[in-house]
């Protein structure tokens, strides 16, 4: 920048030029502050333009996933129902096998005989046991009477041919 003297004493020279250097500069920095401004401006369209373009990536990955999650759930749902159903006809298999089960032990214990008659019989039966034992034991003992007797005899009568046998040797 050049100063010319113009002779007004303040060194400035011709006020002119100062001004088209000054509107130069201004020029200059508006250029700048718009092509800022452009920039800027690029910058937040590219930026927009991103959002723009994440946001419908991300719309579509959540409309996936919750399509996705839908197909999963629908086929847990299923696949409980269908161990529910199962596990229902188990459990009515066991109570149907459970009733069979008592029905049976009902109709077994239809023929059983009640305890107080059971005892009863028992207690009959015991006393002609009692009763048999008893004869068999008074017969026992008629008998080892009869036949010590006959040991009596025989043993007099061996006696008596012993005592005939030596009187007869004797003689």
């Amino acid at each position: 920048m050049k100063i010319i003297d113009n002779g007004n004493g303040n060194g400035n020279g011709n006020g002119n030029e100062i001004i088209g250097v000054v509107e130069q500069f201004d020029r200059r920095y508006e250029q700048r502050f718009a092509d800022l401004n452009k920039a800027n401006e690029q910058r937040f369209s590219d930026l927009g333009k991103a959002n723009e373009v994440a946001l419908a990536a991300q719309k579509e990955a959540l409309k996936t996933a919750s399509e996705t999650t839908d197909k999963a759930l629908g086929t847990a749902g299923v696949a409980v129902e269908k161990a529910l159903i199962i596990e229902r006809q188990s459990t009515k298999d066991k109570f149907d096998t459970l009733n069979e089960t008592v029905k049976r032990i009902e109709a077994q214990t239809s023929l059983l005989i009640p305890r107080g008659e059971v005892t009863e019989k028992i207690d009959g039966v015991s006393e002609r046991v009692k009763k048999v034992e008893d004869a068999v034991s008074d017969n026992g003992g008629r008998r080892k009477g009869i036949g010590d007797m006959i040991g009596w005899i025989f043993g007099v009568a061996m006696l008596a041919v012993a005592i005939l046998a030596i009187i007869i040797h004797l003689k």
